[in-house]
């Protein structure tokens, strides 16, 4: 069709981004009133540069972003796909009214994605019609779908004759209790199944006693996430049961589930079996000192565990001393998740002396607990030798300058792949950021650095304006909550525009006023891949604001979007000084973005 060379090249892409397979994306008005959906599909099979892409590939992947307006079924037409003994794999945003429509196309998807969709009565019906016909699906995502028990007794009878399905994604629907005896039918027909993610579906213990019923038939599941479902320690009971007979069980997720020292005992018996799990996800429970210690048997027993995450669990110095006596023997460990407890410097020198056992370990976070210099120092002696540690979360604890300077020394002399630093809510200080020097010049994979709330003024700046010129590699520099003011920010533009890689700089609620302002507009245009510029809750009035602009209409064509956070200015200001500035005005919600993105 002539007319379908009038398409802006922007909407209508063809590209190669999986192995050996097309995407091609049509915009809206090619589904719409404007492009009727038998033209397009003419001009599919007749255009000689989509048709020759579409030709040299063994599969191809529709993105399909259709308006509320009527889709005629020509558009996918399966002897288009079956002819060239095609996989389709779809992405549908679609009105759910419309998904009968991709019934003909059926038989050759491998590939449905209707998440965030919400189906309701209708569209669970047309899904339904889909799939009987889906001998080929292996990946089905109805996440945040608005799914009920009714909805998945109506598709439970479907998907169980998919017997090439491997991954359905559940979560963040209203399953609920009633629902898992529905869904045990295509567990049980569904012999290849292998992730299977219900999180976020409050089916409460019941739920869990009814699942595990089953999940001793499902010989390849590999991933189960069970995430915020109430499941409680009676849930773990009734799961354990099933979980003991899941032996290629490799990914377990528990987290949000109200799971206290009984439900982690539990666990620990069971799991301690499954020698191929990697990953256990306990995080935001109620496991507590005794629950870490009845964890020591998936410690010692899961050989390839390498992810355990236990965020916020209530776990405090001696809960951690009962971990870290057997994490030695976790020599897979390459994640290793521990924030927002209670434990302290003794919890800290246990796990520093842990840890030395893991060579592997490449995450480590510790934030929102409450050490100290001690404590700090006690890990940067063992972190030295974790050559693979990539990210380091330290934030929100009680650190101090020197602590930091000998934390840097270590990880600029030991840790060359380290790529996230997060030191946030410390009181390292002016002499901390000066410490940094280290981690800065000899860390070229450093990609992120957060110190936020470090009481960081005009000389902890200068001195790390000073070396970010070194950072060939860093994107993301997080200076919030400090008192650079004025003079911080005129000693920081040097830095920032040798820092040729920086996208993301936040600089929130640092005292900055329209002086700051003045030199950092000059500085802007040098800062060639900054994309987002946070100058929220300070204190720039109106001269500031015009600087801004000027700098805005000044701004080069071509360069890609800057965007430049303006909101809550003054507020601070005035709060301080309501005495003197009784008629400040606040200015909320203020954006200023400029470039072609």
């Amino acid at each position: 069709d002539p007319q379908l060379h009038q398409l802006p090249t922007k909407d209508c892409v063809i590209d190669e981004t999986m192995n050996r397979c097309c995407l091609l994306e049509l915009p809206s008005a090619v589904l719409g009133m404007y492009w009727p959906a038998e033209r397009v599909m003419a001009g599919l099979r007749v255009c000689k540069s989509i048709r020759k892409e579409l030709l040299e590939h063994t599969g191809t992947i529709i993105v399909a972003k259709t308006p509320g307006a009527s889709v005629g079924t020509d558009l996918f037409a399966a002897d288009f796909w079956q002819e060239r003994r095609r996989k389709v794999c779809l992405t549908w945003r679609g009105e759910p009214h419309l998904l009968q429509y991709l019934e003909p196309l059926a038989p050759c998807l491998s590939h449905l994605d209707v998440k965030d969709t919400v189906l309701g009565g209708i569209g669970v019906r047309g899904l339904a019609k889909v799939v009987r016909t889906c001998t080929v699906l292996r990946h089905l995502d109805l996440s945040g779908a608005g799914i009920d028990h009714d909805g998945m007794e109506r598709l439970a009878g479907r998907l169980g004759q998919c017997t090439a399905l491997a991954h359905l994604d559940l979560s963040w629907n209203r399953i609920m209790r009633d629902g898992t005896h529905h869904l045990t039918l295509v567990l049980e027909q569904c012999e290849v199944l292998a992730h299977l993610n219900l999180s976020g579906n409050s089916i409460g213990a019941e739920g869990a006693g009814v699942l595990a019923e089953v999940l001793g038939e499902c010989n390849a599941l590999t991933h189960l996430d069970l995430t915020c479902n109430q499941l409680g320690d009676e849930g773990v009971r009734w799961l354990c049961g099933g979980l003991g007979e899941c032996a290629s069980l490799v990914h377990l997720e528990l987290s949000s589930n109200e799971i206290g020292a009984e439900g982690a005992e539990l666990l620990g018996g069971v799991l301690g079996e499954c020698k191929a799990l990697a990953h256990l996800g306990l995080s935001h429970n109620l496991i507590g000192n005794d629950g870490a210690g009845n964890l020591v048997g998936v410690l010692v027993g899961c050989k390839a565990l390498a992810h355990l995450v236990l965020n916020s669990n209530r776990i405090d110095d001696a809960g951690v001393g009962r971990l870290a006596a057997v994490m030695g023997q976790c020599t897979a460990l390459v994640h290793l998740g521990l924030s927002g407890n209670r434990f302290g410097d003794q919890g800290a020198a246990s796990l520093a002396e842990g840890l030395q056992g893991c060579k592997e370990l490449g995450f480590l976070d510790l934030s929102r607990n409450g050490i100290g210099d001690e404590g700090a120092e006690k890990l940067a002696a063992t972190l030295g030798g974790c050559k693979e540690l990539k990210h380091l979360d330290l934030s929100n604890n009680g650190i101090g300058a020197d602590a930091v300077g000998k934390l840097a020394g270590v990880l600029g002399e030991c840790n060359k792949a380290l790529a996230h630093l997060g030191l946030s809510g410390n009181r390292i200080g002016d002499q901390g950021a000066g410490n940094l020097e280290r981690v800065l010049k000899e860390c070229k994979a450093l990609v992120r650095l957060e110190l936020s709330s470090n009481e960081i003024d005009e000389a902890g700046v200068r001195r790390l304006a000073l070396v970010l010129g070194e950072c060939t590699s860093l994107v993301h520099l997080d200076l919030s909550d400090n008192r650079v003011g004025d003079d911080g920010v005129t000693r920081l533009v040097g830095g920032l525009v040798r820092c040729e890689s920086l996208v993301n700089l936040n600089l929130n609620q640092n005292g900055i006023g329209n002086k700051g302002v003045e030199r950092l507009a000059k500085a802007l245009v040098g800062c060639k891949a900054l994309l987002h510029l946070d100058l929220s809750q300070n204190w720039i009035e109106e001269a500031g604001m015009r600087r801004l602009a000027e700098v805005r209409r000044q701004w080069p064509r071509g360069r890609k979007e800057l965007l430049v956070d303006l909101s809550d200015q003054t507020q601070t200001y005035r709060q301080r000084y309501r005495h003197r500035h009784r008629h400040t005005q606040t200015q909320n919600n203020v954006w200023m973005a400029w470039g072609a993105a």
